[in-house]
């Protein structure tokens, strides 16, 4: 057995001992033992997505690993809809955009120089032609946020900031809908071999497609073991829950693509690796945001708003502005990589201890 069906069969079999542990030893228990299947979802969607490279465009990869990586963030915050918690899904929200926007991004641009084992300083460089416009739509897609974090907010019920978020809701699914169609629709030229070297496709087409399903499969059960047990879990571990919602639900949630944007950065795969990290990032700003923000309208007992706190909310904005301008010029340079990471540490330090959402 070669080393992706053992990766296949170990995460198949993780997951059932993980249901196992959930439905006979408690919540808790669950959601320990289902973050480490959570965590194989990533190299089940690697190797699936690294075997449709050369058969798929850059543009259409980053759409389909985003689309598969996303199944457990969604799952997650869907479910923690369910169980009403509506904060920790406003938070992880936030806590998955900055996940990409700055950590992964700024993980990502260090691979180059990483490789390189620190003799020379080399950057990511990538087509900015073909992620200018979707930089462009990340910025967009917060400015809900903006609106209702940084306006007259103080003066609006309750009733009028659920309204707003509901309206913005619709937008954003509406936004996100007319991408995904357009980029579909664009001339799409199969990813060529670049200075990553010749691709190589390990498993065939189906097989391809047989990972991802897995993958998405187990993101999704798994999620629902770990959702049931969060609270309870954080609180053993005395982790702050806006931590927990900012941090490590977006970790867990987006490791999957975390993880194959990291290769390609690693391969220098440029395109392909920003192709992940921006695709991921729109995708949760428009589709997930949206359709999580008219779901709690019917599921849970308190509508979600966009209304965050002024350091997250400033974080956002700031984060995709200045993603954006590292976009227009085809390169992440370490120094603008080391920055990200910086950023986003200094974020998730104040959230720890001042637990601001």
């Amino acid at each position: 057995m070669n080393r992706e069906w053992a990766t296949l069969t170990a995460t198949v079999t993780l997951t059932v001992v993980a249901g196992v542990v959930h439905f006979t030893v408690g919540d808790a228990a669950g959601a320990y033992a289902s973050a480490l299947p959570l965590i194989l979802v990533a190299p089940l969607i690697a190797m699936g997505c690294d075997s449709l490279r050369g058969r798929l465009s850059a543009s259409v990869l980053g759409i389909v690993q985003s689309a598969f990586g996303n199944v457990a963030e969604f799952a997650l915050t869907l479910l923690a809809l369910r169980a009403n918690l509506p904060e920790v899904v406003r938070i992880a929200i936030a806590g998955s955009i900055l996940g990409n926007a700055l950590l992964l991004g700024g993980i990502a641009g260090l691979m180059p120089t990483f490789r390189e084992r620190g003799r020379n300083l080399k950057s990511l460089r990538f087509d900015h032609h073909l992620f200018s416009s979707i930089a462009t739509l990340a910025v967009v897609a917060v400015v809900p946020i903006a609106i209702l974090s940084f306006g007259t907010t103080s003066e609006l019920g309750k009733k009028a900031r659920e309204d707003i978020s509901l309206a913005a809701g619709i937008g954003l699914l509406a936004i996100g809908v007319l991408f995904l169609v357009t980029e579909l629709r664009k001339p799409q030229e199969p990813e060529s071999a670049d200075e990553g070297g010749t691709i190589h496709n390990v498993l065939s087409g189906r097989a391809a497609v047989l990972f991802l399903a897995v993958g998405g499969v187990v993101a999704a059960l798994t999620s629902d073991w770990f959702v049931a047990g969060f609270e309870s879990a954080v609180h053993d571990l005395g982790i702050p829950t806006a931590f927990a919602a900012l941090v490590i639900i977006p970790l867990l949630g987006n490791v999957a693509e975390n993880y194959v944007a990291i290769r390609f950065a690693w391969q220098g795969a440029g395109d392909a690796a920003m192709a992940v990290i921006m695709h991921s990032v729109v995708q949760i700003a428009t589709l997930m945001t949206g359709a999580l923000l008219v779901a709690s309208w019917f599921i849970g007992d308190n509508p979600l708003t966009l209304q965050y706190q002024t350091v997250v909310a400033i974080s956002l904005v700031l984060s995709l502005i200045v993603l954006w301008i590292i976009v227009q010029d085809g390169e992440l340079e370490p120094v603008e990589a080391l920055a990200l990471i910086v950023i986003y540490g200094i974020l998730a330090t104040s959230v720890w201890v001042e637990q601001v959402a």
